[in-house]
């Protein structure tokens, strides 16, 4: 049996940051490894999740097919191009996007956005790391949800004379809908 898992719900509250905090993904880990002899995902939230698995668990990246929209469909993108990640946990995917369009000749660079929250989910301050003035600004995110750090970073991004501004997310739920996402000059799932 062979399960694929294209989002992965529970792979947000993959950290234990306080005592008696649950990491659900352990327990749905538990039961597909206890039904199924492999399983596959696309872009997880935290990778080393995979390892939750008592089965062999692969976690696919969507980036080459990314790239190979946005070469067939906005080659203009990639003039001038800042991969932003919107906070700094996603340093790392914007890093690695920037390694793979390296090797396929595309230079890039990389941005960074810093937030401090007041509360869960409200950003009270946003800064920016990194040049974007008059620069393609392509967002890369695992999940959009409510999308209020997306729309802070594009907001950021305008603030700092960016040219254009586009986000990318894998996994698009948009739970408060949609119509703050036109801040963007596209928004790609």
């Amino acid at each position: 049996v062979n399960v694929v898992l294209p989002y992965t719900r529970f792979a947000r509250q993959d950290r234990k940051d306080e005592s008696r905090v649950s990491v659900n993904i352990k327990a749905v880990a538990d039961i597909v490894s206890k039904y199924a002899d492999r399983g596959v995902t696309v872009d997880l939230h935290a990778p080393q999740i995979q390892e939750y698995f008592n089965i062999p668990f692969d976690n696919l990246y969507s980036y080459p097919s990314l790239i190979n929209y946005l070469k067939k469909n906005h080659p203009e993108i990639f003039e001038e191009l800042v991969v932003v990640a919107p906070d700094l946990g996603g340093a790392t995917r914007a890093e690695s996007f920037v390694k793979r369009l390296g090797k396929m000749g595309i230079n890039a660079d990389v941005a960074l956005g810093h937030k401090t929250r007041s509360k869960p989910n409200v950003i009270s301050k946003m800064i920016l790391i990194g040049n974007v003035e008059g620069k393609n600004c392509l967002i890369l995110d695992d999940i959009i949800d409510t999308g209020g750090t997306l729309v802070k970073a594009a907001e950021l991004l305008r603030e700092n004379k960016a040219r254009r501004v586009f986000a990318y997310g894998t996994h698009g739920l948009f739970t408060d809908g949609i119509e703050k996402f036109k801040i963007f000059d596209k928004v790609l799932i």
